[in-house]
């Protein structure tokens, strides 16, 4: 290819199709969703990154409508820098100008090329906020200053196929989780402002699926291989906070998120939302409200990462009874066990369950596009054959999925106790609820195509698609 790693070269970027009329629609024949390869929000949820075979999109959140289009050839990752016009895009091999581990930085203001950096191998995850952009490979993660492109730190890492990574928007915290363990889900993280490991967390049991940081990097969020827990745990101390269930059955989930801060007159300040998405076609969301569940409670081992924690609510019902009895006993129980089998037991005995459960749009089509690539590539050789440039995509059929939530976003809703789920399914669909986290009220409000041509966005307010979306509680362990 000519470049050496973490070079620059500046070159005018492939024209973009500014005038949306003559776009046209998708091509005769193909399924909804195939021409989409990964979708990814900005870091305030405004817009919506689209990588497609044929290039890339940005679309609004508040109107649904195509803003940006660029018809560069087929690309696999697109990360947007706030609203700004600065983004990052990753090829998917089908040419050795969009090869797979060269990384390309692009001005959409003046339709430029501002840098174009090579890689030794296939980049799998781009995270960026105004200070830093981190670049991730299988066995390393390469972190830049964005202001000069330059390499500020090199960071080797286990085995990462999936790019498993999340990094603050806050730049003046710019903290960065990785996988600390191929097995066990240990997570890393890294400041990257001043360049040091911060702490390393047990917070599962098995491999990390997913992660995300708040803006502030103040909790993590992680999910584990098996998709049923969902644990939180308070940055950079490590203790953990939370534990929600997500359901029974295992599931991979895509993508957690956090919500802004709510902002209601009764709210606790500093409460949030925690939402996830997973392969099964669910978006599920919590409240993090009031004290830390295991903050006031007899635990076993307090410094132990996901103790055992015994029941408190107090009810008539078979888990109240057990768990009173656990809090009881727990004690000498608790010191009985080891520390993996405490959080399991603990898990079971006290879930946290959803207060919103969000389910998409049944797929048209068997889902495979946007599980290759969406919430976190899966592997090179899962995306791209061969690898390197000019790589050909792996069409391989995955039938027995009924939906796919790709990503999934938090906005703030129209009214008091609301909040806005965001989310993109198998076809290529984006869709907006209202959910009522109160009483776990979800209704669809509007959808529109990010797989068509012509982006027409988003149906008037008058037209807009109404019906429920989804039940409150949990999933009943199938979602």
């Amino acid at each position: 290819e000519g470049d050496t790693e973490g070079s620059s070269t500046h070159a005018p970027s492939p024209r973009p199709n500014r005038a949306m009329q003559g776009i046209g629609r998708r091509d005769p024949g193909s399924k909804p969703g195939e021409a989409v390869l990964s979708c990814s929000f900005n870091q305030d949820r405004s817009c919506l990154a689209v990588a497609t075979r044929r290039g890339f999109k940005i679309y609004s959140c508040d109107t649904g409508t195509c803003v940006y289009d660029d018809s560069m050839g087929a690309v696999r990752i697109v990360e947007m820098l706030f609203c700004t016009s600065l983004l990052v895009v990753v090829g998917a091999g089908d040419t050795p100008e969009l090869s797979p581990r060269r990384l390309k930085v692009l001005n959409t203001s003046n339709h430029t090329c501002i840098a174009d950096l090579t890689f030794v191998s296939s980049v799998l995850a781009v995270r960026l906020n105004r200070a830093r952009l981190v670049v991730v490979e299988e066995r390393r993660a390469v972190v830049h200053d964005l202001s000069t492109l330059c390499v500020q730190r090199t960071i080797d890492t286990v085995p990462n196929p999936r790019g498993v990574c999340a990094l603050s928007s806050d730049e003046d915290s710019s903290l960065l989780a990785l996988p600390a363990h191929t097995h066990a889900g240990a997570v890393v993280i890294h400041d990257c402002v001043n360049l040091h490991v911060v702490c390393e967390l047990q917070c599962h049991n098995s491999p990390v699926a997913a992660c995300a940081l708040t803006r502030d990097g103040a909790m993590l969020a992680t999910a584990s291989a098996k998709g049923t827990v969902i644990r939180v745990h308070c940055l950079p101390h490590g203790t953990k906070l939370w534990s929600f269930r997500r359901g029974v059955v295992g599931a991979n989930v895509r993508s957690l998120c956090f919500g802004l801060e709510l902002t209601m007159d009764d709210a606790d300040p500093g409460a949030k939302l925690l939402a996830a998405s997973s392969e099964k076609g669910t978006v599920h969301v919590w409240r993090i409200e009031g004290p830390p569940r295991d903050k006031d409670r007899d635990r076993i081992a307090p410094d132990e990462p996901g103790g055992f924690e015994p029941g408190t609510d107090g009810s008539g019902s078979r888990r109240g009874l057990v768990g009173a009895a656990l809090k009881g006993g727990g004690r000498v129980v608790g010191a009985m066990l080891p520390s993996g089998l405490r959080r399991r037991v603990s898990d079971a005995v006290e879930p946290t369950r959803d207060a919103v459960t969000v389910h998409l749009p049944r797929p048209a089509n068997d889902g495979s596009y946007l599980d290759r690539a969406i919430g976190g590539v899966a592997s090179v050789a899962t995306v791209v054959s061969g690898g390197g440039a000019g790589g050909v995509m792996n069409n391989a059929s995955r039938g027995d999925w009924p939906g796919i939530a790709g990503v999934c976003a938090l906005r703030d809703g129209s009214a008091p106790g609301e909040v806005r789920v965001v989310a993109v399914n198998a076809d290529g669909l984006l869709c907006e609820y209202s959910a009522d986290y109160s009483t776990g009220a979800v209704a669809l409000e509007r959808e529109c195509s990010v797989d068509d041509y012509d982006g027409g966005g988003f149906p008037s307010l008058g037209a807009a698609v109404g019906g429920d979306g989804a039940g409150s509680g949990g999933d009943g362990g199938g979602a």
